[in-house]
């Protein structure tokens, strides 16, 4: 069964589990990202808590208003997408079902957090991260971005 974690924690789970994939493994470590809002009909922990039964130990569930954000760790874009297929067919309330995987679509935590920041299409002052985090992730992106973007 995975895990229900509060949405404030998000940032720093994905910064903690992608350090650790940097650090300690040798070999090639997916890690996936599941993207979903549901229609404001529906119940939101209702949904969070067959999504939990659905999920292995090791996922981890956040949700921000009618926004769900599953942390696959160990899973590639075929399993992502997979998932994917398998929420679209258990519920037709799901709008904008998208993944991603690091390290082939996103290699870096700031640009996770940034790709999760755009699709709540929220303010991020609203998300009530850490503004520390939030500020770190900022320099990071500012950073990583090239001199003509």
């Amino acid at each position: 069964m995975g895990h229900i974690i509060p949405f404030s924690e998000l940032p720093k789970i994905i910064i903690k589990d992608i350090h650790f994939i940097e650090r300690y493994t040798f070999e090639q470590v997916y890690y996936s990202i599941v993207y979903f809002k549901i229609s404001t009909e529906v119940d939101s922990k209702l949904m969070a808590k067959i999504v939990a039964k659905s999920s292995r130990r090791s996922d981890a569930i956040f949700i921000h208003k009618n926004n769900f954000i599953l942390l696959l760790p160990g899973i590639d874009k075929n399993g992502s997408e997979y998932v994917c297929q398998e929420l679209s067919s258990f519920s037709k309330d799901l709008n904008n079902l998208i993944s991603f995987t690091y390290p082939n679509e996103l290699d870096k935590e700031e640009l996770i957090i940034n790709k999760i920041i755009e699709l709540i299409d929220e303010p991020i002052e609203k998300l009530h991260w850490n503004r520390e985090i939030i500020d770190e992730i900022e320099n990071k992106i500012e950073e990583l971005k090239l001199p003509n973007d």
